[in-house]
């Protein structure tokens, strides 16, 4: 505790003018808590000495004149393309009471999905159905319970990491029990 605590006090006085000026003392309560500050309160407390905050200046890379014909450089276009989406249907923390029998899903996705892409919805971590390449989904009977919700785009080519994902929702279905009376 008291590396992390003496650690955050560097970081916060290495983005100050100011750190290398101010002296910073160390005391100890008398339950035992170390407290750090700018201002000395006690004779007991420990001032403590900082390195010296150290700068990093890149060199500056040589341009060459001399080549005057040629082409800018460009970025580089990859293949991968990454998809942001949400969910449109249904809203954080929504609640099906026990009359819904089929829950409606629906994405918005940016950009369009590729050809080549599909999209998997996934409840507590499992899939809901297979792949699809449209952002709507049927969800038909679910058991009373909540449901972690999140959205899956994958390549067919790379089936291992996502190329988009939704944020986590989570959706409530709420089913009467039916108790038979004591006799």
């Amino acid at each position: 505790m008291q590396n992390f605590m003496l650690s955050t006090l560097i970081l916060i006085f290495s983005f100050s003018v100011y750190a290398s000026s101010v002296p910073i003392y160390k005391s100890k309560d008398e339950k035992g808590n170390i407290s750090y500050s700018d201002k000395k309160a006690t004779s007991q407390n420990e001032a403590l000495h900082l390195p010296p905050l150290s700068t990093y200046t890149s060199p500056s890379l040589p341009v060459d004149s001399s080549d005057n014909n040629a082409a800018p450089l460009l970025p580089i276009k990859t293949s991968v393309q990454a998809y942001k989406m949400v969910f449109i249907a249904p809203k954080n923390d929504h609640i099906f009471t026990h009359e819904i029998d089929s829950i409606e899903i629906s994405l918005l996705l940016e950009p369009s999905l590729q050809a080549d892409d599909r999209i998997i919805l996934k409840a507590n971590g499992n899939a809901l159905g297979g792949f699809r390449d449209n952002p709507n989904f049927k969800i038909d009977r679910l058991d009373r319970g909540s449901y972690k919700l999140q959205a899956f785009v994958y390549s067919k080519s790379n089936l291992q990491k996502p190329k988009g994902q939704t944020e986590i929702i989570t959706i409530y279905q709420i089913r009467e029990m039916i108790r038979k009376k004591a006799p």
